[in-house]
């Protein structure tokens, strides 16, 4: 080969070599949970875009996981039916897991999800396991779900049926509940720093006991006993007691000696208070005892020991 010749396909080489854009090891991906927003793993690398796939059709961020039934990919969102297991929702996706009968969902686990829609017919859920991250909860039928447990995520459960719920807890996250259609529709209800909203309509709906933490305590209780009784933290606590017989109320023995601002709602015949009410009084606590009118000790717009100003 002449000498020019070589000259000439070593400085082509060389330019080749300095104009090619090298992959760095820093882009190398197993799945999508590895790239930036706005890059897509395909081949092993983090790519930007989404572009082609060599037959045309236009490639997808991310493959559906073997675990779900159906993948809506622009949703990130995974349907799972359930079929007598432990169900999990995939890294990273926001899943509606679906129990229609009895068994068909042993344990639900939902805390490396985006988040989770649970949906459990009449014996048909354990316990939900939710941590942080946001689940709703939909209960229906006797036994249809276990405990629901959750910490920095909001959870909602919606109970219908007796004993559709066993007990739902929270530590920051809000918690809210709503329960009916049979004696004991909910379980406890407990929060730590975040939000407690309990809603209970019919006899029994809610005989367990509400606790509050630092967050705020609402109930909401219709009909003759259907809530058990509440104790409200330092945050503030607000009660309403709907229906009922005289000694008999829809509301559960409430305790706010310690809250901010406490407005227990009830009195007269329709509407009576619970019999036992430990609420702010001069020097200290004392228990209070309905005398059938309006506005009770528990109640800020009389009491001024109940008017202390809320975070």
């Amino acid at each position: 080969m002449r000498p020019a010749l070589v000259g000439a396909l070593v400085l082509v080489a060389a330019v080749w070599a300095c104009t090619t854009e090298r992959v760095s090891d820093h882009f190398q991906c197993s799945d999508q949970s590895q790239c930036d927003s706005g890059r897509v793993c395909r081949d092993g690398y983090c790519v930007i875009g989404t572009g082609d796939t060599p037959d045309g059709r236009l490639a997808d961020a991310r493959e559906c996981p073997s675990t779900c039934d159906s993948c809506d990919l622009p949703s990130n969102t995974c349907t799972i039916t359930g079929d007598g297991g432990a169900v999990t929702c995939p890294t990273g996706w926001n899943c509606d897991i679906n129990c229609p009968t009895q068994g068909s969902c042993e344990s639900i686990s939902c805390i490396a999800a985006q988040s989770c829609d649970v949906t459990c017919g009449a014996g048909a859920c354990g316990d939900i396991t939710c941590n942080g991250k946001p689940c709703d909860v939909e209960c229906s039928g006797a036994n249809a779900c276990g405990d629901i447990d959750c910490t920095t995520g909001n959870c909602t459960a919606m109970c219908s049926g007796a004993n559709a719920c066993g007990d739902l807890s929270c530590t920051s996250g809000d918690c809210t509940q709503t329960c009916g259609g049979g004696t004991g529709a909910c379980g406890d209800l407990s929060c730590t720093t975040g939000d407690c909203n309990r809603t209970c309509t019919g006899t029994s709906a809610c005989p367990q006991p509400m606790t509050c933490g630092s967050g705020r305590c609402t109930e909401s209780c219709t009909n003759q006993g259907a809530c058990g009784p509440v104790s409200c933290g330092t945050g503030r606590c607000d009660v309403t007691c709907m229906g009922g017989l005289i000694g008999a109320s829809a509301c559960g023995a409430v305790t706010c000696t310690n809250s901010c601002r406490c407005d227990v709602a009830c009195g007269g015949l329709n509407d009576p208070c619970p019999t036992t009410m430990m609420c702010k009084d001069p020097p200290s606590a004392v228990y209070c005892s309905d005398t059938g009118s309006a506005g009770g000790r528990c109640d800020s717009t009389v009491n001024n020991q109940c008017q202390q100003n809320c975070p």
